[in-house]
């Protein structure tokens, strides 16, 4: 009995560890928050815009490396939104890696950081 419930430990705690992100306002204006499905992604700066921060996105543990890209995408777009961005620009994706402790379980994980800037696009 002791090792399904430690096997159903396992399970949850590996599918629960993903996606998560920051944001750090720089702008001296307060903007209503948006629609993070509604932000855009860009590589570079459009030619009119207001910086409103820096925001980050972070996930490993999906079962390929563009599906950690995805989520940490989402998640950063979340923080912009948070931000009132309309639009982020892609500063650097980095991998990571982690070892993540719970109890006697542990587990090493890689994954994707997504640093960038929220905007508000003109």
């Amino acid at each position: 009995m002791k090792s399904a419930a430690s096997g159903l430990v396992c399970i949850i705690f590996l599918i629960t560890s993903c996606a998560s992100g920051t944001h750090i306002s720089t702008s001296k204006n307060a903007h209503e928050s948006t629609d993070f499905q509604n932000i855009a992604v860009y590589s570079e700066f459009p030619e009119k815009y207001e910086e409103l921060g820096i925001v980050t996105g972070e996930c490993s543990l999906r079962f390929t490396a563009q599906q950690d890209v995805n989520a940490a995408l989402k998640a950063m777009k979340k923080h912009a939104a948070i931000l009132g961005a309309n639009a982020v620009v892609i500063k650097d994706i980095n991998g990571t890696s982690k070892l993540s402790v719970l109890g006697q379980l542990s587990r090493a994980s890689s994954g994707k950081l997504i640093t960038g800037i929220a905007i508000i696009e003109e």
